[in-house]
């Protein structure tokens, strides 16, 4: 709503000589006046503009006013929330607001001993009126074990432990569910006793309930009775009795087994022949097919390139290298020898066996001269322990250029897996 302000000021023309054409007033002087007084009226409520009851407690219209009666009823409207809050005086206290049904109307409502407000918050003072402090503790009597302070849930349970020993008589008592009383009771030892008679159970079964002198114990093959036997009525004892088995000769090792007891297992076992006795063991020979130079002091390794027999289980001999591979730990007897053709007067000769690199064994054979110059055998022969993976050789040298005779009774090499 717009307010009127005067425009022009014509008091100022009365202090003007009389015939100043400035002292007379105009119609367009006024008129802006006017106009400004027209606007400001037309933007103001009129007596007509007062809400009704209904507009006041509707809320809604922006084009009435509203007046101290209307307000009242626009307080009164629904169930007089508003006007019960006005009419309410100061508590000078911390108090809630809240309705009290029974008068049908808005009132304050008083804190109880314990209950504080403390700005925004309502709390219970733990302790007061009744409150009970979480620090007091549920202890778990005989019988039981669990509880604990009252700042959290507590779980009892039934704890037979902490209870002390007793021998029972029949005059004692046990807690039972009756289950015809669909409660908790006592029944003494000696009612317990006559309810679980045998005979008087449910589940009596007379075939479980037999004479011992008609169940037959029998010593199988291989047991014999030591003491008691053909019946229950006594105690008998079980042995084992090897003179019982028929002897076998022929022995298959994968499908033949033998009982054992296993220490890490704690328990009785079986085990076939094969797995008993070991891995399957195995030997082979090879030889030079064609003469090999031995150049002079200088040691080589025989290449064996034919195999005379190789039946080897543990480990792989090459003809292409002369090498024995071992797949597994092992250990082997090893023999081989050289000939050496048309050794010459005073060379030495020199063969040996060499694990990774390293000689374990060694042979010399010298010609002396006696006779000139002459062929020359070396032989070497040793038990070696091999890891997996360890390579076998046998290296010869002479001083002077030779040729390793070739052939099969002239330089070869035996292989015996042994472990």
């Amino acid at each position: 709503m717009a307010d009127y302000s005067q425009i022009t000021d014509y008091s100022t023309k009365d202090a003007l000589a009389t015939g100043n054409p400035l002292k007379l007033i105009k119609g367009s002087d006024v008129d802006a006046d006017f106009d400004a007084i027209s606007v400001a009226i037309a933007s103001k409520f009129d007596s007509t503009d007062i809400a009704t009851a209904g507009e006041a407690q509707a809320g809604v219209s922006n084009t009435v006013v509203i007046t101290p009666g209307r307000l009242t009823a626009w307080a009164q409207n629904g169930g007089g929330f508003v006007e019960d809050i006005q009419a309410l005086a100061d508590p000078n206290a911390d108090t809630i607001l809240f309705w009290d049904d029974s008068a049908g109307a808005c009132a304050l409502l008083s804190l109880g001993a314990g209950i504080t407000i403390t700005g925004t918050t309502i709390a219970a003072d733990i302790g007061a009126a009744g409150g009970v402090e979480d620090t007091r503790t549920l202890n778990a009597g005989v019988g039981l074990s669990g509880g604990g302070t009252l700042a959290a849930d507590r779980t009892f349970d039934i704890d037979l432990t902490t209870l002390g020993g007793v021998t029972p008589t029949t005059s004692d008592n046990i807690l039972i569910y009756d289950d015809s009383a669909a409660g908790h009771a006592i029944a003494s030892i000696a009612a317990l006793n006559a309810a679980l008679l045998i005979t008087a159970m449910s589940d009596y079964d007379a075939n479980e309930h037999i004479d011992h002198t008609a169940v037959t114990i029998t010593a199988g093959t291989g047991l014999s009775y030591s003491t008691g036997g053909t019946d229950i009525s006594a105690s008998a004892t079980i042995d084992l009795d090897v003179n019982e088995l028929t002897p076998e000769t022929t022995l298959d090792v994968v499908n033949d087994y033998v009982p054992f007891y296993d220490g890490s297992a704690s328990d009785e076992r079986k085990v076939t022949i094969g797995a008993l006795v070991g891995d399957a063991l195995g030997d082979g020979s090879w030889y030079l097919s064609a003469n090999q130079s031995l150049t002079a002091a200088t040691e080589a390794t025989l290449v064996f390139n034919t195999a005379d027999d190789d039946n080897l289980e543990k480990g792989t001999f090459s003809t292409v290298t002369g090498e024995y591979t071992a797949g597994s730990a092992s250990r082997v007897l090893v023999t081989a020898q050289v000939n050496i053709d048309a050794q010459a007067e005073e060379d030495d000769g020199e063969l040996s066996i060499q694990v990774q690199g390293v000689s374990l064994a060694t042979a010399l054979g010298t010609n002396r001269g006696q006779y000139g110059t002459s062929g020359t055998t070396i032989t070497v022969s040793k038990v070696v322990t091999l890891a997996t993976s360890d390579v076998l050789r046998i290296r010869a040298k002479n001083d002077s250029t030779k040729n390793a005779l070739g052939g099969v009774a002239n330089t070869y090499v035996s292989i015996v897996e042994l472990s």
